[in-house]
């Protein structure tokens, strides 16, 4: 049985017996007839003094315990100390109030809030930050998980970074601050489709605009799982350029299937395929060359089902 800590409680006990196996019946039992060890400690009488009363004539009784008797979490056994007579040993399980009132007596709900998980509250670098990435996240009206929307089932990462302050992170971080090294970023894709791309690219610390680019291209290579060093070309889709007009947006986007987002490219395969191998990874390589600075390469690993 599960018990609330530092709360009274009356348990069954019993039967009680003696030595001819036939039940001990009496109307009540003193407290210093019966031991009680919390949570494998040594055992000791209960601070309660109310002692046992019958419960029926088989050598069943009730034993009322307080607060203190209670008190400590873990196991609680209750034993009989009566010359000439024995019992099963009682045991409950003592619980903190959270927990014992949330299984047993239903007027709670366990502690799951990321406070209590935590140990403190996550602190937003802007106030609503984490309610608005929940919303976009969640609050679709007709989720769909395919191919065409394979960043609502994405991994989020951070995104290789050659330049300065420049980088690409997952299309749901909504800061830059969430950029933590030199990660690809993750995502899943069905054998054979066409998954859109979207990552949030940054240059020199600011949001990439299309003026600040002079060309981008993508190459796509199947990789080895047994070498991290081995990488194949996919044929039709190495060193292929894009306008950036095409890919970058001057203004962050958001959509059904992503947020916070000013890159995004649908790999085609209508000439070539790219992703034809199940249960495969598979690197999408993208180099923007920027009309000054440093070229910024950023990576998606697009995992094959």
């Amino acid at each position: 049985m599960i018990a609330k800590q530092s709360t009274a409680l009356v348990v069954c006990i019993g039967p009680i017996l003696d030595e001819d196996g036939l039940p001990y019946v009496v109307a009540s039992i003193a407290s210093t007839a019966f031991r009680l060890s919390k949570n494998g400690g040594s055992g000791a009488s209960p601070h309660s003094t109310t002692g046992a009363v019958q419960d029926g004539d088989q050598g069943h009784y009730r034993l009322t315990l307080d607060a203190t008797d209670t008190a400590t979490l873990g196991s609680l056994d209750v034993s009989l100390e009566l010359a000439g007579y024995a019992m099963p040993i009682c045991r409950a399980t003592i619980a903190t109030a959270n927990v014992y009132d949330s299984m047993v007596s239903g007027t709670d709900e366990l502690a799951v809030d990321v406070a209590s998980l935590l140990g403190a509250a996550l602190t937003e670098t802007g106030s609503g930050y984490l309610a608005a990435s929940l919303t976009k996240f969640l609050d679709v009206a007709s989720p769909v998980f395919t191919a065409e929307c394979v960043n609502q089932t994405m991994n989020v990462g951070s995104g290789v970074t050659l330049a300065d302050e420049s980088s690409a992170i997952g299309p749901l971080a909504s800061t830059t601050d969430q950029v933590a090294g030199h990660e690809d970023i993750g995502v899943n894709a069905f054998r054979n489709s066409s998954p859109r791309l979207c990552a949030r690219v940054l240059l020199n610390g600011a949001d990439v605009q299309q003026a600040d680019v002079s060309t981008i291209v993508y190459s796509i290579y199947l990789l080895d799982d047994a070498d991290a060093d081995a990488r194949t070309a996919v044929e039709g889709h190495s060193a292929v350029s894009l306008s950036p007009a095409d890919v970058i947006f001057d203004t962050l986007q958001s959509d059904a299937q992503a947020s916070d987002y000013n890159f995004r490219h649908q790999i085609p395969v209508s000439v070539h395929d790219a992703f034809t191998i199940a249960g495969r990874k598979y690197l999408v390589e993208y180099t923007m060359t920027p009309a000054s600075g440093e070229r910024v390469l950023f990576r998606f690993r697009v995992n094959v089902r």
